[in-house]
């Protein structure tokens, strides 16, 4: 481009020279030529110019066709080459019919001097003016898209960008920038290939860049590495590449390696905000590697290098954290007090998290005594609704549910429209019901299941609801409810039960004493019969029949229990013991109490005794001596074994 413009110049000057016959033609023309062969000579282009301006009346008044374009394009020209970006706008201004090249430098004097803007509105009205879609020359469409992309204009860009390319116009250092651009507008698998075809000093650097941003974190490793080997450490974006290295092995698992590396570039860079990035990448590496002494001396170090309060902050918030994480709560409070002096937003923060690690400590009342002072002291706070919701939590956590229906209640009464309400209206009622306080819960409860009818806690807060009035002995409803959540809610009610207590409600409800009731239902979900399980609750079934006086339904249990099939475990022969005595099968009970080594002498004694007793009663005195001699036998010293003859005197 700056050879045509010299061309140019030299054809029109050498014409206007001849055509006045001045005495300017060899003097003009060696300054000419030496500008042909420096084009960026500041020097040459001073002397054109001061030569030319000279000129300019000459120039000016002559009647050659379209001169006093040709002269401003060529002080264009000059003063850009001086820098003198100004003067370029003011002569590009009196041109008439801008060509390519003068509009080139135009916009070449505004991005010098920044004004992306101004540029990208020159060379687009250039286009439109000419009613042209591209530019001839490479340098204009280069420049185009530059200007494009400083104005986010990524995907114009890209398309100049990808036209050059396939017309094989892109060197090493303008597909860089095309690079750049795809990774600006976050194609990053086409940036990378594009930055590889470049072979740029860059282009390691900016292949790697594109794979942390895919994720590809080994692939990304390499190319940094690779970039850092190859260049000074004086190298642009040397020390960038020496982070990003650490962050892709810290990605990819690496922590131990990245933490080597950080932690050394963390205490050798110069550029404080990587700096600071690095300790704190320093500090998460080393926690992940368990080394949280480490972890915790670069969060004091993150804290030292901060530069602004905000970060310094979030330090202090992160390095109290590396010490909760560790288990070392009192190290994190110590970090946290100081700056809890002061009545500010941050020091909110830090008695908040001072609470929690109370907590973590088990000291509730400490814990509690803070969230009591936010509420207190920062009431205007929205932190100050959260801790009055929190001390409710608190003593729901330690099981103090009387307490903890205490705070949730004063958080209702407090705050009623709170961000917490629902949660502070089921959590009261529950509190009331593990508190034995059901009446409460029935109260508490209905109130949220009224105002909030499709809640969270809609199917909890029933659930708690048939739990209270089944306690409170209201049946009725119970049973209500309970139907009410096997029908809506049947996928989760069966997870949680509720199809058994609708059983023992319709067993209540239908006349049968609730611990029967309740019995009854555990027999038949454990197997009844047919299960070990379900024969041992059987045994406690039958033992309330008997209790209750229901003595068809405990003599019904008892014959059932003994004429089950299955072979009799262990655990079960004593209870058939009882089974037996209560079935008058004394002998068969006395056999039992023997196997199942439970009380084997006093209950199998008793048994032998009441079989002797029973026999003499139905006139089978043979079959109650020959009894008689094997209770003796068996426990000679046994109460019954030495009152037994007397059975006989009768």
């Amino acid at each position: 481009m700056k050879t045509k413009i010299l061309s140019l110049l030299i054809l029109f000057l050498s014409t206007f020279c001849y055509a006045q016959k001045t005495d300017y033609m060899k003097e003009l023309n060696s300054a000419y030529n030496q500008l042909n062969d420096n084009p960026q000579s500041i020097h040459v282009a001073a002397e054109v110019q001061r030569k030319l301006i000279q000129m300019e009346k000459g120039i000016l008044s002559s009647n050659i066709k379209d001169v006093s374009d040709v002269y401003y394009q060529i002080l264009v020209y000059t003063n850009s080459i001086l820098g003198d970006y100004p003067k370029v706008h003011s002569y590009y201004g009196k041109i008439k019919n801008p060509d390519e090249q003068s509009t080139y430098l135009e916009a070449l004097a505004y991005v010098k001097s920044k004004n992306y803007n101004s540029a990208e509105n020159l060379l687009t009205q250039y286009l439109f003016k000419n009613n042209s879609r591209e530019f001839s020359e490479t340098d204009t469409n280069l420049l185009y898209a530059s200007v494009l992309a400083r104005q986010k204009k990524y995907k114009n860009a890209v398309d100049i960008y990808s036209k050059l390319e396939g017309q094989k116009k892109l060197q090493s250092d303008s597909r860089i920038e095309y690079a750049k651009v795809l990774f600006l507008q976050g194609e990053y698998s086409q940036a990378q290939k594009i930055s590889d075809l470049a072979k740029n000093p860059l282009s390691d650097y900016l292949s790697g860049l594109c794979c942390v941003n895919e994720a590809q974190w080994k692939k990304a490793g390499e190319y940094l590495n690779n970039y850092i080997q190859k260049q000074q450490k004086n190298a642009p974006y040397y020390e960038e590449a020496r982070y990003y290295n650490a962050y892709a092995l810290y990605k990819a698992g690496e922590y131990k390696k990245a933490y080597n590396l950080i932690s050394v570039y963390a205490e050798e860079t110069t550029q404080l905000d990587l700096g600071r990035k690095a300790h704190e990448l320093a500090a998460k590496s080393a926690v992940l590697c368990g080394d949280f002494n480490s972890a915790a001396t670069q969060a004091e170090k993150l804290i030292q290098v901060c530069f602004n309060e905000e970060e310094k902050q979030e330090a202090i918030i992160f390095c109290a954290e590396i010490y909760s994480d560790s288990g070392n709560y009192q190290k994190a409070l110590n970090t946290l007090k100081p700056y809890t002096n002061e009545k500010s937003d941050f020091a909110l923060r830090c008695w908040s998290k001072s609470a929690l690690l109370y907590e973590k400590l088990n000291n509730y009342v400490q814990a509690d005594a803070i969230y009591e002072k936010i509420e207190r002291d920062y009431s205007s706070k929205p932190e100050a609704e959260e801790a009055c919701f929190r001390r409710g939590e608190l003593y729901y956590s330690q099981k103090n549910y009387g307490k903890a229906a205490e705070k949730f209640a004063g958080y209702i009464s407090k705050y009623s429209n709170g961000k917490f309400l629902e949660n502070a209206y089921y959590f009261c009622g529950e509190s009331y019901l593990r508190s034995g306080d059901d009446q409460r819960c029935i109260l508490q409860t209905k109130k949220m299941l009224s105002k909030y009818p499709n809640g969270t806690f809609y199917y909890g807060g029933n659930k708690n609801l048939l739990q209270a009035y089944y306690n409170a002995g209201n049946y009725a409803e119970a049973q209500r409810i309970a139907e009410f959540l096997m029908n809506n809610y049947q996928a989760q009610a069966l997870a949680d039960g509720v199809q058994d207590q609708l059983s023992v409600l319709r067993k209540i409800n239908g006349g049968t004493r609730r611990d029967i009731a309740e019995k009854r239902t555990e027999f038949e979900n454990a197997g009844g019969y047919s299960t070990k399980q379900g024969r041992l609750i059987g045994f406690e079934l039958f033992k309330l029949y008997n209790d209750s006086g229901m003595d068809e339904s405990a003599a019904t249990m008892a014959r059932e229990l003994n004429n089950a099939k299955d072979s009799r475990d262990k655990d079960e022969l004593y209870y058939m013991g009882e089974i037996n005595v209560y079935l008058r099968n004394y002998l068969k009970a006395a056999e039992y109490y023997r196997s199942s080594g439970k009380d084997n002498q006093n209950k199998a004694a008793a048994a032998l005794y009441s079989a002797i007793d029973d026999f003499i009663q139905n006139g089978k005195i043979g079959d109650a001596r020959e009894t008689a001699k094997t209770l003796k036998s068996l426990y000679p010293e046994s109460r019954q074994a030495k009152n037994v003859d007397a059975l006989f005197n009768y």
